[in-house]
């Protein structure tokens, strides 16, 4: 908790519940993801955009 609190200037909501509910919540953002990383991000959600060393 340190860490986010430093990282992010104050404690981070999180829900863990585990019923009916929130699944369907999740499933919601889950579906509406995409859209928003293309809208913020100018980039593909699913399109892999990631830097890694070969290990040449």
């Amino acid at each position: 908790m340190r860490r986010t609190l430093t990282l992010a200037g104050h404690v981070v909501n999180h829900d863990d519940s585990d019923d009916v509910v929130t699944e369907g919540r999740i499933a919601d953002g889950a579906k509406a993801m995409p859209e928003a990383w293309m809208e913020v991000l100018g980039e593909d959600y699913f399109a892999a955009n990631v830097s890694y060393a070969t290990g040449d």
